[in-house]
């Protein structure tokens, strides 16, 4: 993976040019059971082979989300990045906690976890949560937040 030093190192020269094909499911406010949370859920899944850089695929991500397109809330957060090491359990607890109340079904690549290698928790917020995980075939991210 990557260390919040090398992050803060390479994140804006990764930002702009050409991005890998990402899978980009989002869960908005209707999508929960209590609509006035104001809250939001990203998943977005890519393949290593189309992105081996880790730290790549995380800004690619952040892009597909449009946050390079409202300065200076992406440098606010991509400069907050924690970038903790967390298991594969602590992955998985984290996407349980914060779909709680999600009425859909989240997609099967976010549960299927078996092949976890390593993962890191970006955002540690009260109103914004977000984990990343290294597949052998895939990256993933999880990322919650709540305007409320």
């Amino acid at each position: 993976m990557f260390t919040r030093e090398e992050f803060l190192t390479r994140w804006r020269s990764e930002c702009g040019g050409e991005a890998p094909a990402l899978e980009v499911v989002y869960f908005g406010y209707k999508d929960f059971t209590a609509r006035n949370s104001e809250q939001g859920i990203s998943i977005i899944q890519g393949r290593r082979s189309d992105c081996p850089d880790p730290l790549r695929f995380w800004i690619k991500a952040m892009e597909a989300l449009d946050w390079h397109q409202s300065e200076p809330y992406f440098t606010r957060n991509a400069e907050s990045v924690v970038c903790e090491p967390i298991t594969q359990a602590e992955f998985a607890a984290t996407v349980t906690d914060y779909s709680n109340g999600l009425i859909p079904p989240l997609p099967t690549f976010i549960q299927q976890l078996d092949s976890y290698e390593q993962g890191l928790r970006m955002h540690a917020q009260w109103n914004k949560q977000s984990v990343f995980a290294q597949l052998p075939e895939a990256f993933l991210l999880y990322s919650w937040g709540t305007s409320a």
